[in-house]
């Protein structure tokens, strides 16, 4: 598939293979509407705004306030990253199926069971109520002042996009142990495994930006969410630690295949080296002189085969990505404690 057409999957329902299963469990009634997934966001988005709106405006006589408008944009951001996340993963899986792996549909199912996404949820619901409930002058009138259960509900979908990144990255792991058919290093000095390390990659990138978008406005009112600033730093320093899961078994794939080759070289050069050693005079075969000069270019070439599915380039850029979202998060807070205590 070509780079324009992966990304056009990611946007057109019709041609992603999310658009032929269930889906997540927020987006279904839309799907059943016949909307597709991005017109369910917005609609879930638009109404999110509308009840926080109308909220504030019944309790508080404002049009909102910028600790209820945020539920909103969480809302949205959380479910467009879950569908990046899964489409990612969908097209992953249909490049492991064409080298031959087994258990993809198994996978798919299991991506978008609302069951696991519920057990994620409860750490990360059990974290935002403490945060509600340790606030200031905390009283029950504040859970609908303050919509803390359309609160209860962002988490909720926000645990699905946290599911999504984690069971993705787990069986891309999988996948490193399947026997798939590599490509000759001739053609590819990955071996045909370099798009498993873009996908993870992707992955985090997706995972980490969501991440660092929903934390910022928590933590910068962190003096009323104690619990915010450890809740995203768990969740980003997580996104960074299981990156290295999926590679580490594309690289044993990878060093054995390398090695494997240097097998059958080894005992060749040493014959034709042995036969140079025992030769009479000083002249040498130019039969023997051309096979030496084949395995010696053959050698350097089986060298050359990558032993980590990612390069430097890729590698710096994914230490970007998992560190900003803590640095970012860290440097508002202190700026925000800087500017209110001037």
């Amino acid at each position: 598939m070509a780079e324009g057409e992966t990304r056009g999957a990611y946007w057109k329902d019709s041609t992603s293979p999310t658009a032929r299963r269930p889906g997540f469990w927020f987006l279904r009634p839309f799907r059943r509407m016949g909307l597709s997934d991005w017109e369910g966001v917005l609609v879930l988005t638009a109404a999110a705004f509308g009840g926080v709106t109308v909220i504030d405006w019944v309790a508080v006589g404002s049009l909102g306030t910028l600790g209820t408008l945020y539920l909103p944009f969480h809302l949205a951001c959380f479910s467009l990253a879950a569908i990046l996340l899964g489409r990612e993963f969908e097209r992953i899986l249909d490049y492991a199926e064409s080298l031959g792996a087994g258990g993809v549909e198994t996978m798919r199912a299991t991506l978008y069971n609302t069951g696991w996404a519920l057990l994620i949820a409860l750490p990360l619901e059990a974290a935002y109520l403490v945060s509600v409930l340790m606030a200031p002058a905390f009283t029950l009138s504040d859970v609908f002042r303050n919509a803390d259960l359309l609160g209860i509900f962002h988490v909720l979908v926000a645990a699905s996009a946290v599911w999504t990144f984690v069971y993705s990255m787990r069986a891309l792991h999988r996948l490193g142990h399947a026997p798939l058919t590599l490509k000759p290093f001739t053609e590819d000095r990955s071996l045909g495994l370099r798009p498993f390390g873009v996908a993870a990659l992707r992955l985090v990138a997706i995972y980490e930006v969501a991440v660092l978008i929903g934390a910022i406005p928590m933590i910068v009112g962190s003096e009323d969410n104690p619990a915010a600033a450890p809740t995203f730093a768990v969740l980003a320093l997580a996104g960074a630690v299981l990156f290295f899961l999926p590679l580490s078994s594309f690289r044993r794939q990878m060093c054995e295949a390398k090695a494997r080759e240097l097998r059958w070289i080894g005992p060749r050069y040493g014959a034709l080296v042995k036969a140079v050693r025992e030769g009479r005079g000083s002249y040498v075969d130019a039969e023997i002189v051309g096979s030496l000069s084949a395995l010696e270019q053959i050698q350097r070439d089986v060298q050359q085969i990558h032993t980590w599915p990612l390069d430097e380039a890729m590698m710096v850029r994914l230490v970007s990505i998992t560190v900003m979202p803590m640095v970012v998060a860290v440097l508002a807070r202190e700026l925000m404690i800087l500017v209110l205590h001037v």
